[in-house]
This record gives structure tokens, sequence and C-alpha cells, in this order.
């Protein structure tokens, strides 16, 4: 592990994510087990600078094409049904995997992840425990780093619980690359500092979708001030690198200037946040940002 430096682990899709949504699987009959694991191993392969540019499209297509591979279930699943289970269809209903519709008929909690009547070696089942397999995969991969690295690790996940800033930082998943995103991601910053995440933020300039040029430097702008800074999209979205238009390039070198000017400050914070579970927002510099496309103004962050 230390032949190959790094500076921290990303942990993705830790809810946990399960595209076989079922009680009861098995493989299917016309699919290779090891069909997976091939899928894996050519998004690995990937695109590189070593491949002539001319072919880079044709690669990027092989890629999408494997990452469709890889995130298609290719087990035969039984589902529970309404009624079917108390465990896996209780009688409470909630808008589980439901986006902007009424829950006429709910799906089961267990719906694109582990089905609730699993159990863990100790047989605890996974409705029990379900809420906490983010952060105790956080706390296990903390401890493994500090033992590996001897100092202090970085960590970043998406599945959170109550407690999971003292090991990780966080970033809200996959947002959209629209001007409600970028509103969306400044009440989700503040309410991730009210629960003790002190290091949090959402993918600058959007994930989802193909974000715009002003977009883009209103997001870098506001971005640059959130306690953890990222641009990233998806492979499907076109570049927002902020370097691809020139106004988004001098928003950022303009935002982040003063974000490496206040990094003592939020340092400090952070690491008592992160030992006394204190507060961290970063609300008002953040707003400013949006609304007036970061100017000097004072940012107000710590307590």
């Amino acid at each position: 592990m230390l032949q190959v430096p790094f500076d921290g682990i990303w942990i993705d899709m830790n809810e946990p994510s399960n595209f076989c949504t079922g009680e009861v699987c098995r493989v299917r009959a016309d699919t290779a087990q090891h069909k997976l694991l091939g899928g894996l191993r050519a998004l690995t392969a990937g695109s590189s600078a070593t491949k002539p540019p001319a072919a880079s499209s044709g690669y990027l297509a092989q890629e999408v094409a494997q990452l469709l591979e890889v995130t298609t279930c290719h087990l035969d699943c039984t589902e529970a049904h309404n009624g079917s289970s108390s465990i896996a269809c209780p009688p409470y209903a909630i808008a589980h995997g439901v986006k902007g519709q009424k829950v006429h008929h709910p799906r089961a909690l267990g719906h694109r992840t582990i089905a609730m009547t699993a159990a863990g070696v100790d047989g605890e089942l996974l409705y029990n425990t379900h809420n906490i397999y983010g952060l105790s995969e956080a706390a296990a991969t903390h401890s493994a780093l500090e033992t590996v690295l001897e100092k202090r690790p970085f960590i970043l996940t998406r599945s959170t619980f109550p407690g999971s800033g003292r090991f990780a930082a966080h970033w809200s998943g996959d947002n959209n690359a629209t001007w409600a995103g970028l509103r969306q991601s400044v009440h989700s910053l503040l309410a991730s500092s009210m629960w003790g995440m002190p290091l949090a933020g959402s993918d600058i300039c959007g994930f989802l979708g193909n974000t715009t040029e002003e977009l883009c430097a209103r997001w870098m702008s506001a971005g640059a001030f959130y306690t953890f800074s990222r641009n990233h999209n998806s492979i499907f979205s076109s570049a927002q690198e902020p370097y691809l238009w020139p106004s988004v390039a001098a928003a950022a070198r303009k935002a982040l200037a003063m974000k490496y000017r206040l990094l003592p400050h939020l340092y400090i914070h952070c690491r008592v946040t992160s030992s006394l579970a204190a507060k961290l927002g970063c609300g008002s510099a953040v707003t400013s940002a949006v609304t007036t496309g970061c100017t000097s103004r004072a940012a107000c962050l710590g307590s």
C-alpha cells in the first residue's frame, strides 16, 4: 500500500448502493460470472495520455459502454412487494427512489441497496444497521490509514451519519448543473455543518447535465468557500474545467486566492470541530459569492 503514494481515499456509493434489488438473487443462466470483473478491468484500462488524441472519443465511448455494463444487474432477483415482508415493506411509506412523485405504491426499503432482511456476521439485520453503514466504513478506513500512514488521513465519503465528521469529509452526491443546484449547495453545506460535518461541499459547476459559462463562473466563486472544494462531473456531461472559459478561470483565480489566505483559519477550525464537535459554517462567504460574483467582501468563517 505504501509503494503507491496517495493523498487520501474516496469512498463512494457506500449507502450501500446495489444495482441488484431483491431479497434472493441468483446468477443468470446466460451471464458469465466474470462479466462484471471484465467490465471493471476495461474501465481501469480507460483513456490515458499514452493513447492518441484522435482515438480519445472512441475510448470514451468504450468507457461509457463498460460503465453501463458494470451498473447493470446480472442477477435474477426476487424483490419484496408491499405486504410480503414487514421488514422490507414496513407499514409506513417513504418516497424511497421516487423523484417528485406522490407515493402510491412505495418501493421496498431495499430498493437499490442491500435487502433489509440481509444479516451481518453477528446476525444483525441490515434493517437495524443500514444508516450506520457509511459511518462504520469511514471509521474503519480512518483507523486503517492511521496505522499505515502514521498520520491523520484524508477520507471523503458520500454516506454519512451523526459522528461521521470525526473520520471523513462529505460531499452532497450527484447534484444538477443548474442554478437551483447552486442555491441548494449553500443550505446543503450549512446543514452538514449543523450535524457535525465541518469538511463538506458539493460538486462545483454541477455533476449531472451540462453547465454554462456563467453558471460555472458563479459556482467556482461560491465553491471556493466550501470547506471541501472540488469541480467534478459525470462522464456523460460536457467538460467543465475552469480553464475552458477565460471568465471562469478569472473568477476561480480570484476566489481561490482568497481561499488560500483563509486556509490557516479554516484548518484550525476544522481540526477543533472534528475533535470537539463544534460548528463551522461558511454561509456568509458563499452567499456573497453567489449574489455578487465573489467580491472582496469579508468572509465570516467559523464561530
